[in-house]
């Protein structure tokens, strides 16, 4: 049985190790075969360790989703449902999970994930999914934060195009995920941090302030006072516009747990600001408002460009509303 949906996600919210088979011959080979007997929908199902992770997403559809390479494969399963895929598959984009929670099964990977809820996923779902998955964070429904972060990103931009590349023919959803490629940013360690980071990159015509992608989450070499400050010889700006030396923060106190991280990143920007890097925090409460949050965005703006952005029209304003409401809704995306 192939994972997909749901519980591939919990698989790889397991951090269970997993194999890619590397050979699109023996990938494409194991989806003509695939099927999912009732016994290892029951299997999966009731996994001590996949329950306990099912609170991450309580949104999400309870069924066992599997992949399937033929139409009759696909049928009804108590507790399941099937996922059909006819095309060849690039080699890579199918693992064996080695041990833990579904051991001896197989999951879709991470960039096949991606493009299966390509075809589910409204576009700005899809591009924060994507950076999630670029990223080094799990958005969860079960921590008080709303995120647990990952040692690891899942994919890449690059890793996702050259799936992409390899596919032959046409499949649901691609061109949706080209436009997540186009737009998304890897690097983010919280939703909030790619909703940010996205309001401030995209074209005025999409919503956006129209500024320069910045870095987001990248090593910087501090000055010697800096270095005296933080303790270290590098530190990572939340997101950095390098060309004006500005430092976008969004405040950490969302999204860590503890005293010792607050405080570390208090000594970060302390940091960062003696080597010559503009901080400019934004805080909870002001994206939580609208126009706080367009106030503030405007003054980064001014800050990057060096002069103050023009006026929307009446269209473009109700276009930045709507991308508002889109990027920064409270909801974990599994």
């Amino acid at each position: 049985m192939i994972l997909c949906g749901l519980y591939a996600r919990l698989i790889y919210l397991s951090r269970a190790p997993l194999s890619r088979i590397a050979e699109s011959a023996e990938c494409t080979e194991l989806l003509r075969n695939a099927k999912a007997p009732s016994r290892e929908i029951y299997r999966v199902l009731h996994d001590r360790e996949l329950t306990g992770l099912r609170s991450a997403y309580p949104q999400a559809p309870s069924a066992v989703q599997a992949l399937v390479g033929r139409r009759e494969h696909r049928h009804e399963v108590k507790g399941g449902s099937m996922r059909l895929w006819s095309a060849a598959l690039p080699g890579g984009t199918i693992c064996r999970v080695e041990e833990g929670p579904g051991a001896g099964l197989h999951v879709v990977s991470p960039e096949l994930y991606l493009l299966l809820r390509a075809a589910e996923l409204s576009r700005w779902e899809l591009v924060l999914l994507a950076m999630e998955f670029w990223g080094r964070f799990d958005s969860r429904d079960d921590r008080e934060s709303g995120v647990e972060a990952r040692p690891y990103p899942l994919a890449s931009q690059n890793s996702v195009e050259r799936v992409m590349l390899a596919i032959e023919g046409r499949v649901p959803g691609m061109a949706l995920m080209r436009f997540a490629l186009a737009r998304g940013l890897p690097g983010s360690r919280s939703p909030r941090e790619s909703a940010l980071a996205l309001f401030l990159s995209l074209p005025r015509k999409l919503g956006g302030l129209g500024l320069d992608p910045p870095e987001l989450n990248t090593s910087v070499g501090l000055s010697a006072r800096g270095k005296q400050i933080f303790g270290a010889p590098q530190a990572m700006p939340d997101l950095l516009f390098p060309a004006s030396s500005i430092d976008v923060e969004y405040d950490s106190s969302a999204h860590h747990l503890g005293a010792d991280e607050v405080l570390h990143d208090k000594l970060r920007q302390l940091a960062l600001e003696a080597s010559g890097i503009t901080v400019m925090p934004i805080t909870g409460p002001v994206v939580r408002e609208y126009g706080q949050l367009v106030a503030a965005a405007d003054a980064i703006a001014a800050a990057v460009n060096g002069r103050d952005p023009s006026p929307l029209s009446e269209r473009l304003e109700e276009r930045r509303r709507e991308l508002y409401r889109q990027l920064f809704r409270l909801r974990s995306l599994w």
